[in-house]
């Protein structure tokens, strides 16, 4: 298994959800996140409590999750700690496979809040209306052909 591969789609995986971590990082994690991601940093962070080092990544990464350097030093924390534990390695890939065949070609958008900014990844004809509501194509022909 190529480690340091690992660190880096684990980290892509949950870059996207950085935002939501930070501001969920005093709440119930989990609450806003996808099953799968809440389950990777709860591995993620849990490994990283015993860790001085690791731990202060984390915590860093909560703080600023939009600092490069920052991102930098925790995907090198992340992967000392998957080169440490082959088990926890093997679990979190598992995971990240898991988060793959989930996220499939389904279309998924996660907002927190009133006119914040939406994470996710949008396939075909979506459009984003002023009122923060989202319609296909199809259902807006819909809608139109009912007048």
């Amino acid at each position: 298994m190529d480690l340091s591969n690992l660190a880096v789609q684990v980290f892509d995986a949950l870059k996207p959800f950085l935002p939501i971590i930070a501001t969920e990082a005093s709440k119930k994690i989990g609450e806003e996140l996808p099953t799968t991601i809440s389950k990777i940093w709860s591995a993620i962070r849990n490994r990283a409590s015993g860790k001085l080092t690791a731990k202060e990544s984390v915590d860093d990464l909560i703080r600023k999750p939009n600092d490069p350097d920052t991102q930098a030093s925790f995907r090198v924390q992340l992967k000392k700690l998957l080169d440490e534990d082959e088990e926890f390695a093997g679990d979190v890939a598992k995971l990240l496979k898991d988060f793959d065949k989930q996220k499939g070609d389904t279309t998924t958008i996660y907002q927190i809040g009133n006119g914040s900014t939406a994470i996710g990844r949008m396939l075909g004809n979506i459009v984003i209306n002023q009122g923060d509501q989202a319609e296909s194509s199809s259902k807006r022909k819909q809608r139109k052909n009912k007048k």
